[in-house]
């Protein structure tokens, strides 16, 4: 081969190598950031249960901190015992959002009736969460947070006081909670009506502070317009904190942080994403009661249930791992010929 050969496939080589960093850098301007909300799994649970062990009129109440996802198995394994048909929103898990959940199993007073063919029973609890968690981009901005309540027992009602739930932001100081109402106006003067979740019947409704009404100049009625969490501000708020010398990961409090074990476990997977996570950036705390069909309204089990949430800063990456390994790989590459060259390393 001479040395004309070697000058032509040198400056191939070189021309491919840029071309496969442009594409790279391109790839990089695609991306978008996001945050991740992540539930306070220990606090939730810790809490629930030493509510639970104080009271003198438990019903035998056990509380525990789950994925959702389990119920789409339990209904799988439930329609291949019984023949029975899937609920639409289990039929497929991997469509089904998953997010972390507290789960109340109560004993049971009333014995279900059950034929000789069935061989399976699904499980008899009521499931609480509050949603988003997980994985967030930046825009839009949440607007509201969604409180869902399973009751899936047959002989115990569910009970929710809005008036003595609360969020809280990033201070201590707790902001009354608003159920938004699919019709009619709302008056913030006015006591909102209990929710009430009886037997087999699930809640799904939105909450907000008070806070964050204001009234419409043209139809004079409360609108909440403003959003629960503005996620770019938040965002802007973690890199701050990131950019003053906060390590990923810390945000100085001393508690367990098995939320963050979570994210460290992701990162360990092959997501080089710098996080930087504060505790308990904001909270819902639900006042929920619990009640057998035969008991009076005084025997009920109370219960405040704290959701506070952990968020961690994600950087872009590039979800398909082989390429994201190939473009980190390039680019650093490219970086420490510039530094050799020039002495400065590349811009980002």
């Amino acid at each position: 081969m001479g040395n004309d050969d070697v000058l032509i496939l040198t400056i191939y080589a070189l021309v491919v190598f840029y071309v496969l960093y442009k594409m790279a850098l391109s790839y990089e301007e695609l991306q978008e950031d996001q945050i991740e909300i992540l539930l306070d799994l220990e606090t939730l649970d810790q809490k629930a249960n030493a509510q639970l062990s104080h009271q003198s009129n438990v019903h035998q109440i056990q509380a525990k901190v789950e994925d959702s996802s389990i119920m789409a198995e339990l209904f799988k394994r439930f329609a291949e015992a019984t023949g029975g048909e899937i609920p639409k929103e289990f039929k497929d898990p991997k469509k089904m959002p998953t997010y972390k959940q507290i789960t109340l199993t109560p004993k049971a007073i009333f014995e279900k009736s059950q034929s000789p063919e069935d061989t399976f029973d699904l499980p008899s609890n009521i499931s609480i969460a509050v949603r988003p968690q997980g994985k967030n981009p930046l825009k839009p901005p949440i607007q509201f947070l969604r409180v869902e309540v399973n009751n899936r027992t047959v002989d115990y009602q569910v009970y929710i006081d809005w008036d003595r739930c609360t969020i809280t932001y990033f201070s201590k100081q707790g902001q009354r909670v608003i159920r938004m109402l699919p019709v009619g106006s709302i008056e913030l003067s006015q006591r909102q009506v209990y929710s009430v979740i009886n037997p087999g019947q699930q809640l799904r409704t939105d909450v907000t502070t008070e806070g964050n009404f204001s009234r419409n100049a043209e139809t004079q009625r409360l609108e909440a317009s403003n959003p629960m969490i503005d996620v770019g501000q938040l965002a802007a708020l973690l890199q701050m904190g990131q950019s003053k010398g906060g390590k990923p990961g810390q945000s100085g409090d001393k508690k367990s942080d098995k939320p963050r074990e979570a994210s460290d476990k992701a990162g360990k997977s092959g997501d080089s994403n710098s996080r930087l996570t504060r505790k308990s950036l904001y909270s819902l705390t639900l006042w929920i009661s619990v009640k057998a069909l035969v008991e009076r309204e005084s025997q009920a089990t109370n219960l405040l249930l704290p959701f506070s949430f952990d968020v961690v800063y994600l950087e872009g990456q590039i979800a398909f791992l082989p390429l994201r390994i190939l473009l980190d790989w390039l680019r650093n590459r490219v970086e420490n010929v510039n530094t050799t060259f020039t002495g400065t390393r590349a811009r980002r």
